[in-house]
């Protein structure tokens, strides 16, 4: 089966009932789109794996979709062509004006590609936000080690009389939120250095922030 008649395959491209000359038209301009014209009249057993990547998206596309699910789409691929297709699939959602909801276990892959982030621990949503505010204003210390590399180094500490004291390196800072009690255990903290670094911290246990 060649690559075009997989794409026109109703099982496939979910095109059913529509007349031949709108199908051929989606397919030719997903094609395009895609820069694929070339693959159309391959064997589908001849193609490599990131053609067979932009194959499987042209699928979609010509369903034309409000939301594209992207299970680690990325995966199987080595790290140059699954670089060259990150840059591609944000150029197709710019282009296709549709929202893509995008699976990945590769942090460079969510902060490189999402306007919005969400991160998972254990299935449940933590944190959601711009890649900025997650790199710069984690939630908890799961997020703050998770992204990030080099991870964030975590500190152990506790708070007393306003200042943040980190106990096995025998040193301690100012605390910049105040003296109330809070509610989140595991929600962040400001501190900031004395020459001026801002430091991150954990609410009961001190944490030392990025760079």
């Amino acid at each position: 089966m060649c690559v075009a008649l997989s794409t026109l395959t109703p099982s496939s491209s979910g095109l059913t009932g529509g007349p031949d000359a709108e199908i051929k038209d989606r397919v030719d301009r997903a094609a395009r789109t895609l820069r694929i014209e070339h693959l159309l009249d391959r064997k589908t057993d001849r193609l490599s794996g990131g053609e067979m990547q932009r194959v499987s998206i042209g699928r979609a596309i010509v369903r034309k979709p409000r939301v594209f699910l992207m299970d680690e789409p990325l995966s199987a691929l080595d790290a140059k062509l699954g670089e060259a297709l990150r840059t591609e699939l944000k150029n197709l959602q710019i282009q296709l004006g549709a929202t893509f909801l995008f699976v990945t276990h590769d942090q460079i892959e969510a902060m490189s590609m999402g306007d919005k982030v969400g991160v998972l621990n254990h299935g449940r949503i933590v944190q959601t936000g711009t890649p900025h505010e997650i790199y710069n204003n984690p939630r908890d210390t799961y997020v703050a080690s998770f992204v990030g590399s080099p991870p964030m180094t975590l500190i152990e500490g506790k708070l007393v009389n306003g200042r943040a004291v980190m106990a096995p390196l025998k040193f301690e800072l100012p605390f910049s939120g105040g003296q109330g009690e809070w509610s989140d255990r595991r929600s962040p903290a400001r501190l900031r250095h004395p020459s001026g670094r801002r430091l991150s911290r954990e609410r009961r246990s001190g944490r030392s922030a990025r760079p």
